[in-house]
């Protein structure tokens, strides 16, 4: 990154520490051209706006925790402000502009790990419901008796669904898993009992 010149473009995004990124903008010098300030969410999308048109090279912080409320997606911001060509300074994170270089292979084992992480809970509330006795998912949805005698008698499966008001698609799948109910094998075994 090229040091500020008078050419450079500066955006400041205010949180709770005024003064200090004030006077890291004093410091830093170059032309304040937009102030991010007010709803934290706004406040980013007219940076990430801002970023990507060019408006800013520099924006200046308070803290990482001004960018997002989670460190690793204030990291990622950081990232993507860089790739938009825009220096992020902060004044509470004096070693943030020029140690993240090497950190992208780092952020990808992180969310790598978030994400194994999730997996697992879901897992876990899974096992949990399964052994209370719920099954996890999207609760099957009933066919009518009707519906599977109606089949059973002839009636194509497309008219049996309209008539009753079934999905189509539903009863379709009821009535092949009574039939493959029909050709299951018995799990057990058969005795052959001779008098």
């Amino acid at each position: 990154m090229n040091p500020p010149t008078n050419a450079t473009k500066i955006g400041l995004l205010h949180g709770q520490s005024r003064p200090a990124s004030a006077a890291l903008l004093r410091r830093v010098g170059g032309t304040l051209v937009r102030i991010y300030d007010g709803n934290p969410a706004t406040a980013m999308e007219m940076v990430l706006r801002d970023a990507h048109a060019g408006a800013i090279d520099i924006l200046i912080i308070d803290g990482l925790n001004s960018l997002a409320p989670k460190p690793f997606e204030a990291l990622r911001i950081v990232l993507l402000l860089r790739e938009l060509k825009v220096a992020v300074l902060s004044a509470a994170e004096d070693w943030l502009p020029h140690s993240l270089d090497g950190l992208q292979p780092a952020l990808r084992w992180l969310d790598e790990q978030e994400r194994r992480a999730r997996l697992k809970a879901v897992q876990r509330g899974v096992a949990r419901a399964r052994a209370e006795g719920r099954l996890p998912g999207r609760p099957r949805a009933s066919v009518p008796a009707r519906a599977l005698e109606l089949v059973a008698g002839g009636m194509p499966v497309g008219q049996a669904a309209r008539l009753l008001g079934v999905a189509e698609g539903t009863l379709r799948r009821r009535v092949a898993e009574l039939r493959a109910d029909q050709f299951r094998v018995p799990s057990e075994p058969l005795s052959a009992e001779v008098a």
